[in-house]
This record gives structure tokens, sequence and C-alpha cells, in this order.
């Protein structure tokens, strides 16, 4: 069922990821430069970004029907929560990883992707 809430937070969703795609793209020229400097702000700026999405997208949540709202926010927690985790280590292999499942094939959707996904079609009900 489509609400505004919903629509929104779709929306802030897509935004992120779209972000997202733009520094990995980035991350990877870093890398293939061999700017370990930049490869690492990148990271921590994606990491960042992640670890603050659950409180961007609080508002919203609890404004979601409840069963959008358990499936939109404990997946929206769980990217800030291990986004926080790899701040914390200060791991850019981890911060790299975010979002992405060990059996992740490059060209598939991500995570993000996927919770969009499944948002979609739950506006689409």
């Amino acid at each position: 069922m489509s609400t505004p809430a919903l629509s929104a937070l779709i929306q802030l969703l897509r935004n992120t990821a779209a972000s997202i795609r733009s520094i990995e793209a980035k991350a990877e020229v870093a890398l293939q430069a061999h700017s370990s400097t930049t490869f690492r702000d990148l990271m921590e700026e994606k990491a960042t970004m992640l670890a603050e999405l659950a409180d961007n997208a609080c508002p919203l949540g609890q404004a979601l029907a409840p069963e959008e709202s358990v499936i939109a926010m404990n997946a929206i927690k769980q990217f800030s929560t291990s986004a926080e985790a790899a701040l914390g280590l200060g791991s850019h292999f981890y911060m790299f990883a975010l979002l992405y499942p060990d059996t992740h094939v490059k060209g598939t959707p991500n995570n993000l992707d996927l919770l969009i996904e499944r948002l979609c079609a739950l506006q689409s009900e």
C-alpha cells in the first residue's frame, strides 16, 4: 500500500544508494591509481552515510504501517550498526564490504538495493 511516508522512505533510500554507488566508483578509481588516502576517505564517507541512515530514516519509519516499518527499519538499523562497527574498527576493508553479502556477484543488487526493491513491491500491493 502506497503512503507518503513509504514513498519518502523509498526516495531517501534511492538517494542514499545513488550516493553510495558514486562513492564506490570513485573509490575504485582511487584503488587503480594507488591512492590509499583517497580510498580511505571515500570508504569513511560511505560508512558515515550508512551509520547516519537509521537516524535519518527514523521519522519516516515511525509513520509507516507496522509491517512496512519492521521490514524497513530492521534492515536500515542493521546497515547503520554495521557501518558504526566498521568506523569503530577503522577497517576500510569492512567499510568497503558494507551492504554486500559474502556471496555477492559484481553487477547484482546489494542489500540496500534489495531493500528498495522489497519496499517498492510493498508499495505496489
